[in-house]
Order: structure tokens, then sequence, then C-alpha cells
């Protein structure tokens, strides 16, 4: 029989992104950096998961997790768009219906 040992994959981690900003998240394999994305991201929360995650000093909550969002590896992409291309369409799939369409092509 197999024993699982706990074991720390992201340890006193904190960090800043400015609006507009475009962040690399780059290390080695197992280094947790898709772990880091689903939990900021909000595909991972689990008993596993201690401490918090605050978003400009407000914690978690399903209102932020409607502005939040990245793409995984395995998601699909369409290759003939540009990166702006492909994030106008997220936030035209995203965003209220009610936000006029020149507010989501302008939203950083």
């Amino acid at each position: 029989m197999r024993t699982s040992e706990e074991r720390d994959i992201l340890n006193g981690i904190s960090g800043t992104v400015i609006s507009g900003e475009v962040l690399a998240l780059m290390g080695p394999s197992g280094s947790g950096k898709t772990t880091l994305l689903n939990i900021l991201g909000g595909r991972l929360i689990s008993s596993s998961v201690r401490g918090s995650v605050t978003y400009n000093d407000q914690p978690y909550s399903k209102s932020l997790k409607s502005r939040i969002g990245f793409i995984t590896q395995h998601d699909v992409l369409f290759p003939h768009l540009t990166m702006k291309e492909t994030l106008t369409y997220a936030a035209w799939l995203r965003l209220s219906k009610a936000l006029p369409r020149h507010h989501k092509e302008n939203k950083p």
C-alpha cells in the first residue's frame, strides 16, 4: 500500500500586477505554476489549499471570479486571431451584455 506524504507546493507567495501589465509566470516543471494559476483563478478550491487569496485587499468572491480569466495550456485557441482579437472575443463572451461594445473592446 502506498502512503502519501503532505508537502508544500507553494509557500509564502505574494505579488503585485498593475492593470494593463503583462505578467510571465516561469519556472521548471513541477514548480507550482499551474497550481498557482488555478488557485488565483478560482479553479482549485479544496481542503488542501490553506491560506488566503485577496485582490486589492478584498477576499475572493463570485463577482470577482467573473472578472478573472486565464487560458490553460490545453485550451483550444483560434490560430488565425491575434492576441488582442482573442482577448476581445473573450471579453464579449464574459462581460455583461449591458456593457456597450466599445467599453468591452477598451477594457484593460
